[in-house]
This record gives C-alpha cells, structure tokens and sequence, in this order.
C-alpha cells in the first residue's frame, strides 16, 4: 500500500515519535506536522518559522526539537503539539546533535559551531568553522 503526504512545501527533516507513534515532518515553508501512525491522517501542525528544517527527538523525554528561521531551535511538547521553549541562535541551523541538555550546531552561514544548553535554552560556546561553510550534517564522538 502507498500513502502520499500532500501540503508540504520542500520536507526538511522527518522524526518518529515513539509514545504518540507519530511522523512529524518538518517543511521549508516553516511547519511542522504530525501524522497519526500507520494510517498517516495529518493530526496537527505547528507554524514554527521559515525554513524548518531538521528534527531530533530528545531520548530523555521525548520532546522533538527542530532547527528554523535567521537563527533557532524549537522544543516542542509531542502530546500538545505545541512549542514549549525556544533557543535563539546567530544564524539559521543546518545540523545538530543532541547530547543530554546540550545540543551542538552547525550554523555555516555564520561560520561557527555552537554549543547550546537545552535547560537554559542558551549558547555557551562557539568555534569558528572558517571557510568551511558547506558542510551541513553534525556528527560527534563522545570519546574523542
């Protein structure tokens, strides 16, 4: 059987929502939507700001976190559909990582990475990236 998702405007970033079971897929046009399990009936969507792009689930709670705009990151509430906090950044974010309450992104339009305290919804840190802005995916090894 195929399901076609309609109404998105360039899909960004796609995350499963374990508890709700639940796509959420987040779209150039500046949403986020939720999709009910293996049925894929469009249950919400949640204006974020333009260009949203990638999605992570944050394994300690299970709220999605999701990359927008000039410069931010949205914590949203998977049971409410709703933004619960915002980060503000200095440059839209192409890649990120979630490890605990921190959160490291790549922001190549600004020419750095930075370090975010998810708690305090705050950058602490930033690294500048140089010349090197085209590399959009993050990795990150713990033990290095």
């Amino acid at each position: 059987r195929t399901i076609r998702l309609s109404g998105l405007r360039h899909p960004q970033g796609l995350a499963w929502l374990d508890g709700p079971r639940e796509l959420a897929v987040a779209d150039q046009g500046g949403a986020v939507r939720f999709y009910r399990g293996e049925s894929l009936d469009l249950i919400a969507t949640l204006k974020v700001g333009d260009d949203a792009d990638n999605l992570r689930v944050d394994p300690r709670d299970g709220f999605l976190l999701v990359g927008y705009g000039d410069g931010a990151l949205a914590t949203i509430d998977p049971a409410t559909h709703a933004a619960i906090k915002q980060m503000p950044l200095p440059a839209h974010p192409e890649g990120f990582r979630l490890d605990g309450d921190t959160v490291w992104v790549n922001l190549p339009d600004n020419g750095s990475i930075v370090r975010g305290d998810l708690a305090s919804s705050k950058v602490t840190a930033r690294w500048s990236t140089g010349l090197h802005r085209l590399n959009f995916p993050m990795a990150f090894d713990r033990k290095s």
